[in-house]
């Protein structure tokens, strides 16, 4: 995961700058899980699904939402 809440304009050509679509845009993904998530990729990078899983106590459900979305 490396969005955040909201989206963003990444950085790169001017002429086609990327957007990273926000954790919110994902349907069913609450402001709280969502911020867990972050909090926890804040301390250190998630090396694995199961290691978000673990690291953010998020539901099993919203992985799936998440994985759903191809976030």
């Amino acid at each position: 995961v490396h969005s955040d809440w909201d989206s963003v304009l990444e950085e790169g050509d001017p002429a086609s700058l990327p957007l990273r679509l926000g954790l919110k845009v994902v349907h069913g993904v609450a402001a709280i899980e969502a911020a867990r998530i972050l909090a926890a990729r804040g301390m250190a990078p998630f090396k694995s699904v199961e290691d978000l899983w673990r690291r953010s106590g998020v539901p099993l459900a919203t992985l799936e939402k998440l994985s759903k979305a191809d976030a």
